[in-house]
């Protein structure tokens, strides 16, 4: 992040408000102007943002959720620790966001949907919306994102984004919730202190709510990196397409494409054979390169979902065959030419 980063946490530290203060009140202005959306409002984290939007849209315990077969945990996790019951739609073919033609009508005791746009792959949030639910927008991986429906996050009901380490913009940890709803908003901005507006002098004990809280150290990290946002975005699309250019020649493994060029998401994905996939990021570990699988599908959390194995075949394809390159702001078009230099070497010997 630079020294410039450095400097302003050191300064927000010198200023001796290290919790939500001033600061962090600049990063909602700001991200609410970004995302031209009415409120924003900072969280710990990306997982207390997706948990705080649920419960300041009323989800309850018993109440179910639906969420997409292949995401990070903790898109379930949020509606889990709620005590809500984790239900699953599978993801589309060769892409991992949820398959909206596969879900359920909403119904009382099915009233949120958690459609996660991975990567910044857009999800049909619209067509969610017609099926009756209150959707909020896992878009942890997606800031900056857009579809035809409009800037990803601000589709639906709220919108839930993280400031994690891997993400196009960080400060380490933090997120945000946005939404259009004064309501909503309020009832988050309560939530996110234990249920009270003054934190100092509260009258009385109304609301149920937790420690949700951002700190101004990170938000001052945060406000160095906002202004970067748009050289990030461009950078990302420049390396995937530099490792398309470079691998369209093998058969044997494939970059995934986002389907327009409004879409964007901070990291690389390909798509190779099972029996490929985990020996190609062995090989390029030997030699120095960082790959990652993907993510195991959420019907193996058994405690989050105790159906039949294989319901959901194209998460678990997705989970099987694909792999996370080398990405990131700071990685060079030269290195993403030693990259696939090595995925041709293991390929073509």
């Amino acid at each position: 992040m630079g020294h410039e980063a450095a400097s302003a946490a050191a300064e927000a530290i010198t200023n001796r408000c290290l919790s939500q203060g001033v600061i962090t009140a600049k990063v909602e202005e700001q991200m609410a102007d970004l995302l031209n959306t009415r409120y924003a409002i900072a969280t710990s984290s990306g997982s207390t943002a997706l948990t705080l939007a649920l419960m300041a849209a009323g989800a309850q315990p018993g109440d179910a959720v639906i969420c997409p077969a292949y995401t990070w945990v903790a898109t379930a996790h949020a509606a889990h620790i709620l005590g809500c019951y984790v239900e699953l739609v599978d993801i589309l073919p060769n892409l991992p966001v949820m398959d909206v033609a596969q879900a359920p009508v909403a119904t009382k005791k099915r009233r949120f949907a958690l459609p996660v746009h991975m990567n910044g792959h857009a999800v049909d949030v619209a067509g969610l919306k017609e099926l009756g639910y209150i959707v909020i927008e896992d878009a942890a991986q997606a800031l900056g994102s857009q579809s035809s429906q409009g800037l990803l996050g601000s589709i639906g009901d709220m919108g839930c984004f993280s400031f994690s380490v891997s993400k196009i913009i960080g400060s380490g940890q933090g997120g945000l919730i946005i939404t259009d709803s004064q309501a909503l908003a309020e009832n988050a901005v309560r939530l996110r202190t234990h249920g009270v507006l003054d934190v100092f002098a509260p009258s009385r004990w109304e609301y149920g709510g937790h420690n949700f809280r951002y700190n101004d150290p990170l938000a001052a990290v945060l406000l160095t990196q906002i202004p970067r946002l748009a050289k990030r975005l461009k950078h990302a699309k420049l390396v995937t397409k530099q490792y398309i250019d470079n691998l369209s020649e093998l058969d044997q493994i494939k970059i995934v494409r986002h389907r327009t060029l409004d879409e964007n998401g901070p990291y690389v994905e390909a798509q190779t054979s099972v029996e490929y996939r985990n020996s190609l990021i062995d090989y390029l570990s030997l030699n120095r390169i960082g790959a990652r699988p993907a993510f195991p599908g959420l019907d193996s959390a058994r405690y989050l979902y105790s159906g039949d194995a294989g319901r959901f075949p194209h998460a678990l394809e997705w989970s099987d065959k694909t792999l996370y390159l080398p990405s990131g702001p700071n990685l060079t078009l030269e290195a993403v030419d030693h990259v696939c230099a090595l995925i041709k070497s293991y390929f073509l010997a």
